[in-house]
């Protein structure tokens, strides 16, 4: 099955491209609506899995101009991929010319649900039960991560052969500095919009990863922002959050020390 991922989000997208490749999908990325666009046009995807909320031109006005070029008898299924609430999200994804919808994160479950629905493949293996070879955090960051997601992504890959956890922590342990940087740019400067797309990608991203704490309180900021609060009042969660993000990368880089 060939699948156009359209993800902005490196963490995001390196956790799809390891559940997409274990259900033998091979996987086209576009990092923005716009290089999700252009790989529309000028290659054949069975399916196309498209992030709501990217830079330079966003999901569902991707999805608007690929149906608009796309010729008779060539209407391929475009899902949206949301770490908002599915439901509040579906009619303006379904008014848009998607297909279907698939919450952030996602599981190997999930994923092989929506891809029987859309094109059944010939076969797509049952998740393995998680093994792992890594040792535990320390015992202060023990309840920081939910280690199911973790173990998840480490069942698709259980001898370690293609490094799929560690590859994910370490895209997020770059990643979410920058955004994390980025974020308290976006509050000096109140830029509330700013702040609120910065926060929902860090919420992704943690999530994608187990640290459901710092996923929450980046969804608290980006509610908060995009009901117009004032950013220098969402100054006051920042060291907050820049402790759970610190709490976070070490137990995540614990996990790396011990695979």
């Amino acid at each position: 099955m060939n699948v156009l991922l359209a993800e902005d989000n490196p963490v995001n997208q390196e956790v799809a491209i390891g559940l997409l490749e274990v259900l033998d999908c091979q996987v086209t990325v576009a990092e923005n609506g716009q290089k999700a666009l252009d790989a529309a046009g000028q290659a054949r995807f069975d399916l196309i899995l498209m992030d709501c909320q990217m830079p330079v031109m966003d999901g569902l006005d991707a999805t608007r101009a690929i149906r608009r070029s796309a010729t008779s008898g060539q209407r391929v299924p475009i899902i949206a991929l949301t770490a908002n609430d599915v439901e509040a999200t579906r009619e303006a994804c379904l008014a848009a010319g998607m297909d279907d919808l698939l919450g952030k994160p996602f599981t190997l479950d999930e994923l092989t649900s929506l891809l029987h629905r859309w094109r059944p493949p010939s076969h797509a293996p049952s998740p393995a039960e998680p093994t792992s070879s890594c040792t535990t955090a320390p015992a202060r960051l023990t309840n920081v991560l939910d280690h199911a997601p973790i173990d998840a992504l480490r069942a698709l890959d259980p001898l370690g052969e293609r490094k799929l956890v560690e590859r994910a922590i370490a895209k997020f342990l770059d990643y979410s500095d920058e955004l994390m940087e980025r974020l308290a740019n976006a509050v000096d400067q109140s830029d509330a919009t700013e702040v609120a797309r910065i926060a929902h990608s860090l919420k992704s991203s943690s999530a994608n990863l187990g640290a459901m704490d710092l996923a929450r309180q980046c969804s608290e900021i980006e509610k908060l922002a995009n009901g117009a609060i004032p950013p220098m009042d969402l100054g006051t969660r920042l060291p907050e959050l820049k402790q759970q993000h610190q709490d976070v990368k070490q137990a995540l880089e614990a996990l790396i020390e011990g695979c």
